[in-house]
């Protein structure tokens, strides 16, 4: 299928995989998408700016530059940061209608060969098709054109700021800024009974806006604005102000609280300049309101991701009824959006359309392109296509056939390169991802032979011995079975599963199967965990390890820390119980559990971030894991020491191990070593028969039942809790 993304500063159109259909989502074949004004044209213009301007942004946070630069080194940051720089980029397109394909097994009320329009800037692509969350998608009218459907995203802002405004029957309102968004919001005002004035630079969107129901309109540098206003309202303002505008100037805010009447209402909904003088706001006790993108739901991970919706009783209006409301208006005649479109231009002709947006003077330029899909149905299965050719196919002779699946910044940054370090023994031959623009752009960047949505693609493909599987959490265990199934070895991302059942499967067709498999418990294999085991092997005493994790806080609505994630104990906290566990080399015979209860009022602190774990093994060891979310990045992520037969051997964050008492090698190095190529290093010789499995599965298989079983004790307990086995 063809899509469109942003590349130096142009629109380019790429065959991609076309995505697969989760459970909670829509494949939908688009018929038209509209291209955002404002959004993404100005994401254009900053990718040709500033070299890698759309990822620069992303990774503006410094938070997230230096937690890479922690937990992986300079160097994999450097090429997390670089990959993400130079790549192609998927366009902001978030607004778009069409026919459904398919739909998820949870999916119940859309069927295939509905009209329906899509919303969501990480799914409704300008692609022509699309995999979109239910609740992203709504039925279009049987009345009105799918090219006005196209619009669903952009009015269902415009509505949520008016329903922002709290807007009355006869009341003033001034919308500043009169785009794309702002012609809408007038038509959509001037429905709901309101007076509706309007302010533009632009004398020929102020004209344009007439006929979309606008009553009094001002030209911002013609006009003298204020004072025409206080003439017409008698000095008291108007009742509210709707900013539409997107610029960086506080002006328009500051302006709007001006014009706005005592007590009256400042919507913000554009991207506008905050800085606001709070003498005039103070004087006329104005409010200042946010209206968040679509409605209530959005960048809600349960309510968009996983379908669960609010109850109507209690919350009338979310995202999804509003974009269903917009279209009811536009099929009712009251929001004239097909007056608005400039021109439409085919998918493979992306580049002009975006260039029509910009050149030009502003008054000629359009406010509205669409973008046109083919409309031949029978060419759906062409395009609905799952696998793209990248380069061709390795020789068989040059080693392991290799399929990477979750092509994320973990695998970007640690398997993709530790796999071109084997290249002689093992080739890395596909790429498979959820998206398209991802699997395509990893395969093209470190030489697969393709990329793919669906892991059906590589399970079928005779040519790939190893599936390596990098995925969220919650999908591993289930990939990892299906690989099995199909007689390819598994090297398994940590954890190997996050609930119980899934890790019963996993064991049934690990015997069953017979295959190879291995989960990522790399700290094993770090080259100072190695040096330390060495000095182990003839220790002639119990010995007592002490393991500090500074793991830093993540958001709330992390992922790892949701259903995906499974939590942190599990997610992360397996690999220090692994190592320990591995260190002491004796059965594990008692635990106890402390977990910090969060203070009334705390409700940042969640349960299994903060936590103890002291175990005891057969030979009298004992080994402490402390775990917390409360350090200072400052202090290092990790910190071993361990003691026995009066000897001590510190490893700190895997760059430098300390050894007392005994002659053995201390090492420093600039950046930490987990031992990720190590292990493996060690795996593809065992799958090619040249040694032992890096890890028994007996090994694996205890600790995941034991983290699992932390996990249980930890979210049972109101208060630390302490067990002995």
């Amino acid at each position: 299928m063809k899509q469109v993304l942003i590349q130096s500063g142009r629109a380019v159109v790429r065959e991609m995989p076309s995505p697969g259909c989760g459970e909670n989502e829509v494949l939908v074949r688009a018929a038209y998408s509209l291209i955002s004004t404002g959004t993404e044209t100005v994401t254009l213009r900053q990718s040709s700016e500033v070299p890698g301007g759309v990822w620069a942004r992303r990774l503006k946070k410094v938070g997230e530059v230096a937690r890479l630069v922690t937990e992986r080194g300079p160097r994999a940051a450097a090429a997390v940061v670089r990959d993400r720089v130079a790549g192609p980029c998927v366009l902001t397109g978030y607004s778009l209608a069409g026919t459904v394909v398919r739909v998820g097994s949870k999916v119940s009320d859309l069927v295939p060969g509905q009209m329906v329009a899509c919303a969501g800037a990480s799914t409704a692509h300008h692609a022509e098709i699309v995999a979109v969350p239910r609740n992203l998608v709504v039925p279009v009218p049987d009345r009105l054109p799918l090219e006005d459907a196209a619009f669903v995203t952009l009015g269902a802002i415009a509505l949520q700021g008016i329903r922002t405004a709290e807007l009355r029957l006869g009341e003033v309102v001034c919308v500043v800024g009169l785009g794309l968004i702002g012609q809408i919001t007038v038509a959509l005002a001037r429905a709901s009974g309101t007076r509706v004035w309007g302010i533009d630079r632009s004398p020929a969107r102020v004209e344009r806006a007439a006929s979309m129901g606008l009553e009094e309109g001002f030209v911002a540098d013609r006009d003298d604005v204020e004072r025409r206003i206080d003439h017409l309202t008698g000095a008291r303002g108007v009742d509210a102000v709707l900013l539409t505008a997107g610029t960086p100037s506080s002006e328009p805010i500051r302006q709007a609280v001006r014009i706005v009447r005592r007590r009256g209402r400042v919507v913000v909904v554009g991207a506008v300049g905050m800085e606001i003088d709070r003498g005039p706001l103070y004087m006329k006790e104005a409010e200042v309101r946010i209206s968040r993108s679509y409605g209530p739901g959005r960048y809600d991970p349960a309510y968009e991701d996983r379908g669960i919706d609010y109850p109507f009783d209690y919350v009338r209006w979310t995202e999804n009824r509003n974009m269903e409301e917009f279209l009811r208006l536009a099929a009712s005649g009251a929001v004239p959006v097909g007056d608005l479109v400039g021109k439409s231009f085919p998918v493979g002709e992306a580049d002009a359309a975006y260039r029509s947006l910009s050149e030009g003077p502003d008054d000629e330029r359009p406010l509205a392109v669409l973008l046109e899909y083919p409309g031949d149905e029978s060419d759906t299965a062409t395009i609905e296509t799952t696998r793209v050719e990248v380069a061709p196919p390795p020789r068989r002779d040059t080693g392991l056939g290799v399929a990477l699946v979750g092509p994320g910044g973990f695998a970007n940054a640690v398997h993709l390169p530790n796999l071109a370090e084997l290249r002689s023994a093992a080739n890395l031959r596909a790429v498979v991802g959820r998206t398209g623009n991802a699997a395509r752009e990893q395969a093209r960047r470190w030489s697969a032979s393709y990329a793919s949505t669906e892991l059906d693609e590589v399970l079928g493909d005779a040519e790939i011995d190893v599936v390596l599987i990098s995925t969220r959490h919650d999908l591993h265990a289930e990939q990892a079975v299906r690989a099995l199934e199909a007689g390819k070895a598994v090297f398994l991302e940590k954890p190997a599963a996050i609930d119980r059942s899934s890790l019963e499967r996993l064991d049934r067709a690990v015997r069953e199967s017979g295959r190879p498999v291995t989960v990522g418990f790399n700290r094993r294999f770090a080259p100072d965990v190695l040096a330390l085991e060495a000095l182990l092997r003839d220790r002639r005493g119990p010995m007592v390890i002490d393991y500090r994790v500074n793991a830093g806080k993540l958001p709330p609505d992390h992922w790892a820390l949701g259903p995906e994630g499974g939590g942190r104990l599990i997610g992360e906290a397996c690999h220090m119980i692994d190592l320990l566990g591995h260190l002491v080399g004796r059965p594990r015979v008692g635990h106890r559990l402390q977990v910090l209860a969060p203070p009334p009022g705390r409700p940042d602190l969640p349960l299994g971030d903060n936590l103890a774990v002291a175990a005891r093994y057969s030979d009298g060891s004992l080994t402490t894991l402390t775990y917390t979310s409360l350090g200072h990045a400052g202090a290092g992520k990790e910190r071993l020491e361990a003691h026995w037969d009066g000897r001590t051997a510190v490893v700190d964050d895997f760059k430098r191990l300390e050894v007392h008492g005994v002659a053995g090698p201390e090492t420093t190095r600039p950046n930490p070593d987990k031992g990720h190529l190590e292990m493996l290093r060690r795996f593809v010789e065992h799958v090619s028969g040249r040694g032992d499995a890096p890890i028994p599965w007996e090994q694996i298989l205890d600790v995941t039942r034991f983290t699992l079983d932390l996990d249980d004790e930890a979210r049972g307990a109101e208060t630390p809790s302490q067990r002995e086995g």
